[in-house]
């Protein structure tokens, strides 16, 4: 069992499906755990806070951003 595994969850459904929370896909957020509803739910909010991250540290710009991620 992982770390997080063992921290409940902020949300209780995926903010992209919402389907239900799953432990295997959770992750770390400004201090908390929120979770997914698998991981390629989990890692695609991660994608996309290091997307944003990037823009606001002016190291892409708003052309550049995917439309998908």
């Amino acid at each position: 069992m992982s770390a997080l595994e063992s921290h409940v969850s902020k949300n209780a459904s995926c903010p992209w499906s919402g389907n239900p929370v799953r432990a295997d896909s959770l992750t770390r957020y400004r201090g908390h755990v929120v979770g997914f509803c698998n991981p390629g739910c989990r890692d695609k909010f991660e994608r996309a806070l290091a997307c944003f991250d990037r823009l606001i540290d002016g190291e892409t710009t708003m052309a550049e951003y995917p439309e998908s991620l």
